[in-house]
């Protein structure tokens, strides 16, 4: 019997960031709901929310976040590590994104995902970014 191909998901940068736990768990429950690891479930969702939807390697990345959040908002306290390989594309446009808000790439990215599952309450004040649509 042979082994199931990966796909090849092309040249990839890791960012490791710091956000709220009930975003960590947010992010962790989207992926197991669509079958991916969190890492490639979380790198699409960040490059559709980052303005790049052509990055996207799984399909369509939109989630109804509204049914997870009322249960990890009220069991995740304190704060949580991700670590995700994103496409190499993506990192100008989450630089360009940090040099405007004058912030790291690592806040930026904790920041675009919390605002993205619908706790962008729950970062620090420094970390909050204008989101415009």
């Amino acid at each position: 019997m042979t082994a199931m191909a990966q796909p090849h998901l092309g040249e990839r940068t890791q960012i490791r960031f710091h956000a709220p736990q009930a975003v960590v768990d947010a992010l962790a429950t989207y992926a197991e709901r669509r079958g991916l690891p969190v890492s490639r479930a979380v790198a699409d969702l960040l490059s559709e929310t980052a303005g790049r939807p052509d990055l996207v390697l799984h399909g369509e990345p939109m989630f109804d976040f509204a049914e997870v959040i009322p249960s990890v908002a009220h069991e995740s306290e304190g704060t949580g590590t991700l670590a995700i390989r994103v496409p190499k594309e993506l990192v100008p446009v989450l630089d360009e994104f940090a040099a405007e808000a004058a912030l790291r790439r690592p806040d930026v990215v904790a920041s675009l995902l919390a605002h993205r599952v619908g706790l962008g309450h729950l970062m620090p004040e420094r970390s909050q970014l204008l989101m415009t649509g």
